[in-house]
């Protein structure tokens, strides 16, 4: 990976930290762990159709936020997943 692609990485890593963070009054990790995985799925399904809409009419800045959204939902279905298979719930 060279510089421009570890900033970027770093860059965009540090936007999911910033959403997550605005989001701790919601439980953070104990919620999305206690959550169904459906439940999970469906908020995904809700941020790509957000990211879809922002890619027509917004900025760049609500893009990349949104962006930001779609893969926090995404880690914590990867989340779930490993703890629940840790649980042998999986």
């Amino acid at each position: 990976m060279n510089a421009d692609e570890q900033t970027a990485v770093l860059t965009f890593a540090m936007r999911m930290h910033a959403k997550l963070n605005g989001n701790m009054h919601k439980g953070g990790r104990v919620n999305w762990i206690n959550t169904r995985l459906e439940v999970l799925q469906s908020r995904l399904d809700d941020e790509v159709l957000e990211l879809q809409e922002a890619l027509k009419h917004g900025s760049a800045e609500d893009i990349a936020n949104e962006c930001a959204d779609v893969a926090n939902f995404a880690m914590m279905i990867a989340d779930w997943s490993l703890e629940s298979e840790k649980r042998g719930k999986l």
